[in-house]
Formats: C-alpha cells, sequence, structure tokens
C-alpha cells in the first residue's frame, strides 16, 4: 500500500500517511516510515514546487532521504513494488 504526503518548503507538513514522519535540514528531507514495508526497498515518486529540482534521492525499508537544489515543497508517494 502507498504512502505519501505533501510537506511546504519551510518545513510543515501540509499532510502526512499516518505513521510518516518528516523532518527537513537546508534542503534536505527525511522521511521516516518504519515497520510499513515488508520487503525490497521502497520505490518514491516525487514532485516539487517551486524552482527547485531534485538533485538526490535515497530509500531503505525505514527511510526515504530526498535533497533538493533549493528550497521548495514536495508532494510524495513511497510505494514497494513486488516481484
Amino acid at each position: 500500500m502507498p504512502i505519501g504526503g505533501l510537506v511546504a518548503a519551510n518545513g510543515t507538513p501540509v499532510f502526512l500517511s499516518p505513521g510518516l514522519t518528516v523532518s527537513k535540514a537546508g534542503s534536505v528531507y527525511t522521511f521516516n516510515h518504519p515497520n510499513m514495508f515488508e520487503y525490497l526497498n521502497p520505490i518514491p515518486l516525487v514532485s516539487v514546487t517551486g524552482n527547485a529540482t531534485v538533485t538526490s534521492i535515497s530509500s531503505t525499508y525505514a527511510q526515504t532521504v530526498v535533497t533538493l537544489s533549493s528550497d521548495g515543497g514536495i508532494a510524495i508517494t513511497i510505494q514497494q513494488v513486488r516481484k
């Protein structure tokens, strides 16, 4: 089942799936999703607002980290793809 949310450019969550948390340091967003995916790393789908672009995405079972080129809002969906 996919999870996701929308976060404002200042790091304030507009909405998040239950159990999903986010922190922001500079232009790096860290989404924590412990115990939400059973196996295989989840695949994040990211859209940004403003003039920012995605420069890096890293995802593990428990955390997804998205780095933007500058401050911007972010919409994210994270889903596990099964074999």
